[in-house]
């Protein structure tokens, strides 16, 4: 039953890791290209910008996405090895303790012989 609890935490952190990658590009490109769109209509005084700030923008945008999928899905993933661990940990611990008590048992059964 231990076993099933592990490989259920592994994968709920190996989803909200590809969850986050696909959420996180959309919005962080979208607000990359966004500002970068704004910032070049600022400087050439032409609204829609010319083609090269589009070309920079969908460059920003690719790059910004990237990092920003990328480092929040580092974040998930450490989350998710630090809850596996605590979860490891507890395991560890409890089965120690079933160790303990059989080798508490077993030298009572030793004495009393």
């Amino acid at each position: 039953m231990q076993g099933l609890h592990f490989i259920e935490h592994v994968l709920r952190t190996v989803l909200r890791t590809v969850l986050a990658i696909f959420l996180t590009f959309p919005i962080a490109a979208l607000a990359g290209a966004g500002a970068v769109e704004g910032v070049g209509s600022l400087v050439t005084h032409q609204f829609p910008a010319p083609p090269q700030i589009h070309v920079l923008a969908l460059a920003f945008a690719v790059v910004v996405g990237y990092a920003a999928a990328l480092t929040y899905a580092v974040i998930e993933s450490i989350i998710g090895a630090v809850r596996i661990g605590e979860l490891l940990e507890r395991d560890f611990f409890h089965q120690g303790t079933v160790l303990e008590k059989t080798v508490q048992q077993f030298e009572r059964f030793v004495a009393g012989r």
